[in-house]
């Protein structure tokens, strides 16, 4: 991923984005509702990847007494947290890279969560090994993300419009690590007592056209083909007509998200 496109994005969606952020929402509350079940206590929280501070502000109600540092790689993103977010001298935001933080500036922390974010990593394996030196002896790190089997209509659809219009089958659906890949990474990066959990939600939209405008609304994407403008524009008009009829639940269509949440304790050293 290219960190200065993907900051890019979602400094334009800063302002639609909770509107549209259904999906990462209930992902939020299912996190908060791990961290309540694990009971896991935490004086120190850094939150990775704050957006417009949702789950910052679940954080901030579930522990009164703790201090939360948020970090998002949008500029637009952290402002927007802030202006939603209570003053309040228990939270700092700040611009930054969850991959290239200032760990000397930062100290320790007995908890670091991130919600919907680790997708968009460059590096994972260096990414958690980093996060691991910020924690405290037996910190936890738990973060949520997306499986491969989101938007798994998209990617069916696309592969067969593209056969039936002889081109060559492009992955146009960013593809997304599975659970165990993710549990995998853990492992090797200074974690113990990995575990994850997965379930698919079934979002509605009005139509195939509703849908896609939700996605780009969050600063997510779902294309990563590079085709010619032309092409691009028949390929996707004949996907979108085939989705309304396939796809079709209720007054509108549906799509699948595959989410997934991976938690991992620091390694005694």
């Amino acid at each position: 991923m290219q960190k200065g496109q993907v900051a890019k994005r979602f400094n334009r969606s800063a302002v639609t984005y909770d509107q549209y952020a259904l999906v990462q929402k209930e992902m939020a509350r299912r996190l908060l509702f791990t961290l309540q079940t694990l009971d896991l206590k935490a004086e120190k929280i850094l939150e990775l990847g704050c957006g417009t501070g949702y789950f910052t502000r679940l954080l901030l109600d579930h522990y009164p007494a703790s201090e939360v540092t948020a970090v998002d790689l949008a500029e637009k993103m952290v402002e927007t947290a802030r202006q939603k977010t209570e003053p309040s001298d228990r939270v700092r935001f700040f611009v930054g890279d969850a991959e290239n933080l200032d760990r000397s500036s930062l100290g320790t922390f007995d908890l670091i969560v991130s919600n919907a974010m680790i997708q968009w990593l460059a590096r994972p394996s260096e990414a958690l090994s980093g996060w691991a030196s910020l924690l405290k002896p037996n910190g936890w790190l738990v973060a949520s993300t997306f499986g491969p089997d989101t938007f798994q209509e998209l990617r069916s659809l696309f592969q067969r419009v593209e056969e039936e219009m002889g081109l060559e089958p492009k992955p146009h659906v960013i593809s997304m690590r599975t659970p165990g890949e993710w549990q995998r990474l853990f492992h090797e990066s200074a974690y113990r007592e990995v575990d994850y959990l997965e379930y698919r939600h079934r979002a509605e939209y009005r139509d195939c056209r509703d849908f896609l405008k939700s996605v780009k609304a969050t600063g997510a994407s779902y294309n990563e083909a590079e085709l010619n403008l032309l092409t691009s524009s028949r390929v996707l008009l004949r996907v979108m007509d085939a989705y309304n009829r396939i796809y079709r639940s209720g007054s509108g269509v549906s799509a699948t998200y595959h989410l997934v949440e991976i938690r991992g304790r620091k390694r005694a050293e």
